[in-house]
C-alpha cells in the first residue's frame, strides 16, 4: 500500500507540473471576468489531471469489484465531455446529453439502484421498472451539483475529499472493507491537487473545470450507488454524504424559479458568492465555513443512524434541507 501510494504521489505531481506547461503552452486557460474570483489566467485542465490519475489508480490496484474499475474508467468520458465545455462553452442542453451519456452507460453495466432501502412499517422500496431511469436522475443531479459548488478556490476539492473520507469511514464500520484502497487512493489525489489549486506551488495554479467538477460528481454519485449495492450501506446512511452538495444544488434553483430567473444561466447566487458578496468573507474562511458544513451533515447523518433508524435519518435530511433553504434566504436575503 504505501508503495502504491508513493507511486501514486510521484506520478500525479508529474502529470500536473506537465499538463500545466502544456495548458498554458496551447492557452488552456480560464481568464479573469466578473464572476470569476481569480485575479490571472489559471489552465482549466484539472479533470484531465484527475483522468490520467484515475487511470493509473486502476493500473497499479486493478480492483478485484469491476464496478470500481468502471467508475474509474468511465468518469474519463464525462470528464471529456466537462473540457469540452471548458473549450467552447456548450449550450446546456449539449451539456446535459454530454453528462448523460457515460452515466447511461455506466447504469447500464449494471451499477444502479434496484430499491432504495428498508424502512419501519413500509419495508423495502422497489423501484421496479424506474429503477434506472431513478438512479440516472440521481447521477445527473449529483454531476451538477458539484459543478455548481466548484466556484473558488479548493472548495470543490477538498470538499470532494471530504465525502470520499466519510465513504471510506462507512466502508471501515458497516461495510465489507472492500473498496478501502479505492477511497484512500482518491482522497490521497484530490488533497494532492488541492495544494495545486490553492496554489501553495506558486507559480503552477490549476483549477478542475467543468471537466473535473463532472469527474468528481461522477465517482461520488456511483460510489454512493456502490456502498449500497456492494458495501450493504443502507441509503438513509448514504445520502448524507451529498447532502450539502444536494441542498446548495435545490436552493439556487428553487430560488432562481421563484424568482424568475433563468435556471441554467450563470450567476452570483451560489453561497460561495454570497459569502463573499454580502458578508464581505474572505476566501480562505470561506472554504472553512463551508468544509465545516459538508463535515457537520456528514457527521450528523452517521450519528442519527447509529443511534435512530433509517425513518429518524430520512425525516432528519428532509428537515435539514427546509432549515438550509429558508435560513440561506433569511440570512442573505435574495
Amino acid at each position: 500500500m504505501i508503495t502504491k501510494i508513493s507511486l501514486l504521489i510521484l506520478y500525479q505531481i508529474f502529470i500536473t507540473l506537465v499538463i500545466i506547461k502544456i495548458s498554458k503552452k496551447y492557452y488552456l486557460l480560464d481568464y479573469p471576468h466578473q464572476r470569476k474570483m481569480h485575479d490571472f489566467p489559471t489552465p482549466y485542465t484539472g479533470g484531465l489531471i484527475l483522468s490520467f490519475v484515475t487511470l493509473f489508480i486502476i493500473f497499479v490496484s486493478d480492483f478485484e469489484n469491476n464496478y470500481l474499475n468502471q467508475i474509474l474508467s468511465y468518469g474519463v468520458l464525462i470528464m471529456l465531455a466537462g473540457f469540452i465545455d471548458d473549450k467552447y462553452t456548450l449550450t446546456p442542453g449539449v451539456k446535459i446529453l454530454t453528462q448523460a451519456i457515460p452515466i447511461f452507460f455506466l447504469i447500464e453495466q449494471g451499477l444502479f439502484l434496484r430499491d432504495i432501502g428498508i424502512y419501519s412499517y413500509i419495508g423495502i422500496i422497489e423501484l421496479g421498472s424506474f429503477a434506472k431511469i431513478f438512479t440516472f436522475l440521481c447521477c445527473m443531479l449529483i454531476v451538477n451539483s458539484f459543478n455548481y459548488s466548484d466556484g473558488m478556490d479548493g472548495i470543490l476539492a477538498l470538499n470532494a475529499a471530504i465525502s470520499l473520507l466519510f465513504m471510506l469511514l462507512l466502508v471501515i464500520l458497516f461495510g465489507s472493507g472492500e473498496g478501502i484502497d479505492f477511497f484512500i487512493f482518491l482522497i490521497i489525489s484530490l488533497i494532492l491537487f488541492a495544494f495545486f489549486n490553492l496554489n501553495f506551488l506558486k507559480g503552477n495554479k490549476i483549477f478542475l473545470g467543468d471537466s473535473g467538477s463532472n469527474l468528481l460528481g461522477f465517482i461520488c454519485s456511483f460510489s454512493c450507488v456502490y456502498l449500497y449495492n456492494v458495501e450493504k450501506i443502507q441509503p438513509s446512511l448514504v445520502i448524507w454524504i451529498i447532502a450539502f452538495f444536494v441542498y446548495e444544488f435545490l436552493c439556487v434553483n428553487i430560488n432562481r424559479l421563484i424568482y424568475s430567473k433563468k435556471v441554467f444561466k450563470p450567476g452570483r447566487d451560489h453561497i460561495h458568492y454570497i459569502l463573499k458578496d454580502k458578508l464581505s468573507v474572505k476566501n480562505n474562511n470561506i472554504l472553512l465555513i463551508i468544509c465545516c458544513f459538508n463535515m457537520f451533515f456528514n457527521f450528523f447523518g452517521l450519528i442519527v443512524n447509529i443511534f435512530g433508524n433509517n425513518n429518524i435519518s430520512i425525516f432528519f435530511f428532509i428537515v435539514f434541507f427546509i432549515l438550509f433553504f429558508f435560513l440561506r434566504n433569511k440570512i442573505f436575503s435574495y
